[in-house]
């Protein structure tokens, strides 16, 4: 690193959270050390100094923010406000959550992190995210949102209520429905789904198929719309089959692994997972909710 890249100030993170005790170790051993690991500068409006009304300060500060981290656990009204002024003002923004259900529908295509509770899980994936950042900056959030959303029968596509059954006798049909819930078209070449697998598992109809760097293939799946309106919906099969070759070993009979599925458009991508268990038994069904 030269002296002028050691001079130069950091990407200022302005992070959005309730101002909570029970939050302090998310904020301290979390967020920030992630900011720090990816290689920006964050503070929360409570720990600046200033002397006019909070919330000029705080529209003064998202205003100069190079991007903006939000704590969306619990609903905390004054968060969603602020997050609607960043939005507003076109700030690239992550969103944090315990869980999809504390993100409003509206939001989830935007660019967020679950973390379940648990800090360590948190601070690794959010410093892949402040380096996104950093990589991107100037993107507004238009240019981020990825306003696409997966079901499957009635739910969202999510690892917490959504499992399936892979078999080794025979192939599975899974359902898969994708809505755009954006305010524009997309055609096929901007938007593409792509399932991730270990190897040893197969998917019919699909346009090609990759080796990742963890061993993994992401399959992209055939069958997708040549024009999907604003608002619309549509429904592709994925069906699944055991090749007869051997499973990665952390696969095993009726153990269950994540899936990610992922969506990619010309914003960027999102990822959707459900949980599948390898299995020889067809008693389990194809949906277990």
């Amino acid at each position: 690193m030269n002296s002028l890249q050691e001079t130069q100030p950091k990407p200022f993170c302005l992070v959005l959270m309730p101002f909570k005790e029970n939050l302090s170790d998310l904020y301290e051993l979390g967020i920030k050390e992630a900011c720090k690991a990816g290689g920006a500068y964050c503070e929360r409006i409570d720990e600046q100094r200033f002397s006019e009304p909070i919330l000029d300060r705080i529209y003064n500060q998202i205003a100069k923010a190079d991007f903006v981290i939000a704590e969306m656990t619990g609903g905390n009204p004054n968060v969603f406000y602020e997050v609607g002024y960043a939005h507003a003002l076109g700030k690239a923004t992550t969103l944090l959550a315990k869980t999809d259900k504390d993100i409003p529908f509206d939001l989830r295509g935007f660019r967020h992190v679950i973390h379940g509770g648990s800090i360590t899980k948190l601070r690794d994936e959010l410093t892949s995210e402040v380096k996104w950042h950093i990589d991107n900056l100037g993107a507004k959030a238009e240019d981020t949102h990825v306003d696409v959303l997966i079901f499957s029968n009635d739910r969202i596509l999510d690892k917490s209520q959504c499992n399936m059954c892979l078999y080794q006798t025979t192939y599975s049909n899974i359902p898969l429905t994708v809505l755009n819930n954006s305010n524009h078209s997309f055609d096929f070449s901007e938007l593409q789904i792509g399932v991730i697998l270990p190897a040893g598992f197969d998917i019919l109809k699909t346009t090609s198929v990759s080796r990742m760097p963890d061993g993994n293939r992401i399959h992209m799946i055939q069958g997708l719309s040549n024009v999907l309106l604003p608002g619309a919906y549509h429904s592709v099969f994925l069906q699944i089959a055991w090749t007869g070759q051997k499973v990665e070993p952390q696969i095993q009979l009726n153990k269950e692994f994540e899936v990610p599925v992922r969506v990619f458009t010309r914003n960027g991508f999102r990822d959707f997972s459900f949980m599948a268990k390898h299995t020889e038994d067809r008693e389990f069904g194809n949906m277990q909710q």
